[in-house]
């Protein structure tokens, strides 16, 4: 009787757990359906929740394989089948913002290499130094927070040119989307980017703005391109040999550039005015009339031989270039800017600083008029391209841990206007510039008052790209510093100095400076001065004249001889 009782028991408890759902204490292999609740595959993001962290996309991972662009360009996640009741909840059926974060599985991935150097590179004994500065630089910690007076917008490679902009979670897509409505931008408002993406357009700056990073990763990249032209498709073959064709968009001005997996290789020194004047690999002609890029290249369509083509356009990705409009209170801070023909560009400027940032593969646009009934230009030929540039009087800019390079024309420069005073320039790497540095007033009733340029690297000035084929400027000026002032005079100065920075290699010159007599022109204090080869040691001037002689380099003697002329306190190296 006891064993029928215990079975009975036993067949009683077993009962009851299935009805229950249990098995014994452990977990169960099969799906269980709710009404209550829904497979994670078919819930919309919560806008009101920022993302973990730890959920963010890696961005240096390729996006997995089940993850597919839809033919509209947005981003679609295949998922399989749920397993669960197809039953729907209130989540599922509930209304979702517009301004809702989307569900990004591919984005554009950051290139973080350093191509400065790719092209036609050279070798000090500063190179470990150069390394040092660009490394903090890089690494450079994220100060600019959400504004507490003014208005803060987010533009995130998550996030979409629909929506608000106006939380990490309903971020804007692009700098284009920036600069369509410039009026959103107002006084002591500040824009942060994402770090880990890569921003494509240009925009407008305004008074008390302040733009920088946030996030974790490499430091956002805006582009002046509007897309990589390294697909096969946007390649289509001509009826000449070896010329290959691309659509632009109609708003592209005069292409400048055109850079090869991020500086392996460029266009810009055979940038050509006809067809027929493309004979050798790398030569291309923009025809502007009707919106194409003709390339000669041998090796077949150039979309499957490189991994990335950026076609830099007329513009400057971060502006303000009313010259009669003085700019104020701007902070940017931990930005990369690349492949357009400006980084930044502002005319007047008052109390700007410029911190943490990255700009390089800048410049070669023509600034002449384009005669579009005969298509091509007339006037002058002049070409464009400046890292930084101040076009303009200037009163208070700061300009700290930098690093610039390869700039069609400067990577820094003040030029124009007849005030300049109150500028720092410190801590920067500059170098593969035809002028890493470019100083000058635009009258000869200027004057320079507290301007001072220390602790920078200043190297390799004249092997950029930018400096083989200097359409409508010559070469002999370009220099680590240039700092002649107007055409016909030395302008008086008061505490403009150039100290303690490293001077080092110049195809034309470590420098283009006037001598100072202590009145006017710059002074040069304990620079260290680095020369290699027959390149000569300045190009310079005669003691009390300006001229555009070149004083001898080829041997430390030479060096230390010219240098002396301007630096008395020097260090002098010759390798």
């Amino acid at each position: 009787m006891r064993k029928l009782l215990a079975v009975l028991l036993a067949m009683l408890m077993l009962t009851s757990l299935v009805a229950c759902g249990g098995n014994g204490g452990e977990e169960s292999s099969a799906p269980i359906s709710s009404e209550s609740e829904e497979p994670t595959s078919s819930v919309e993001p919560d806008a009101s929740v920022e993302p973990d962290a730890s959920d963010e996309p890696d961005a240096s991972e390729e996006p997995d394989a089940s993850e597919e662009p839809d033919a509209s360009g947005s981003t679609t996640t295949k998922t399989d089948k749920p397993t669960s009741s197809s039953k729907t909840s209130k989540t599922s059926t509930s209304k979702t913002s517009t301004t809702t974060q989307p569900i990004v599985t591919d984005y554009e991935k950051p290139h973080t290499g350093n191509g400065a150097g790719l092209w036609d590179p050279q070798k000090s004994s500063i190179d470990s130094k150069a390394e040092a500065m660009r490394q903090k630089v890089l690494n450079a910690a994220d100060t600019i927070k959400p504004s507490t007076s003014g208005t803060t917008y987010y533009v995130s490679y998550k996030g979409n040119d629909e929506n608000d902009g106006l939380s990490p979670e309903t971020a804007w897509r692009s700098t284009e989307r920036v600069g369509r409505l410039p009026a959103l931008i107002k006084t002591d408002s500040t824009l942060l980017f994402e770090r880990g993406g890569v921003y494509r357009g240009m925009m407008q700056v305004r008074d008390g703005m302040s733009i920088g990073a946030y996030g974790t990763g490499p430091k956002p990249q805006l582009y002046g391109a509007t897309k990589s032209f390294a697909d096969e498709a946007d390649w289509q073959k001509t009826s000449k040999a070896n010329v290959w064709k691309a659509t632009l968009d109609k708003k592209y001005d005069h292409i400048g550039n055109i850079i090869f997996d991020h500086g392996k290789e460029y266009a810009s020194p055979g940038m050509r005015f006809n067809m027929d004047a493309l004979k050798e690999d790398f030569d291309y002609y923009h025809d502007i009339k009707n919106s194409a890029i003709y390339l000669y290249y041998s090796k077949g369509n150039p979309g499957a031989k490189f991994d990335s083509i950026e076609i830099a356009p007329k513009g400057a990705v971060l502006r303000r270039y009313e010259r009669k409009v003085l700019l104020e209170n701007v902070t940017i801070e931990n930005l990369c800017v690349r492949y357009t023909c400006y980084g930044v560009s502002f005319a007047q400027g008052k109390n700007i600083k410029i911190t943490g940032c990255e700009f390089g593969f800048i410049g070669g646009s023509m600034a002449t008029n384009f005669d579009e009934s005969k298509n091509k230009f007339v006037g002058e030929m002049v070409r464009l391209g400046n890292g930084i540039e101040f076009f303009g009087n200037v009163d208070g800019i700061h300009i700290e841990n930098n690093w610039i390079y390869q700039c069609y024309d400067a990577g820094f420069t003040i030029q124009g206007g007849n005030s300049h005073k109150n500028a720092v320039v410190k801590n920067n790497l500059l170098e593969y510039s035809h002028y890493n540095v470019e100083l000058w007033l635009g009258e000869r009733t200027g004057k320079v008052v507290n301007a001072i340029y220390e602790g920078n690297i200043s190297r390799y000035a004249g092997f950029g790209f930018g400096s083989y084929n200097r359409i409508g400027s010559g070469q002999s000026a370009g220099s680590n510093f240039l700092t002649a002032y107007t055409a016909d005079k030395v302008n008086p100065c008061e505490n403009y100095v150039i100290r303690n920075n490293i001077i080092a290699g110049g195809q034309f010159g470590l420098v283009h400076s006037p001598i100072y007599d202590g009145v006017n022109g710059p002074k040069y204090e304990g620079n260290t001065w680095i020369q290699y080869g027959d390149y000569p040691a300045l190009s310079c001037v005669a003691p009390g004249k300006l001229a555009s002689s070149a004083l001898p380099g080829g041997s430390l003697a030479n060096l230390k001889t010219a240098v002396g002329y301007l630096d008395k306190t020097a260090t002098v190296k010759y390798e």
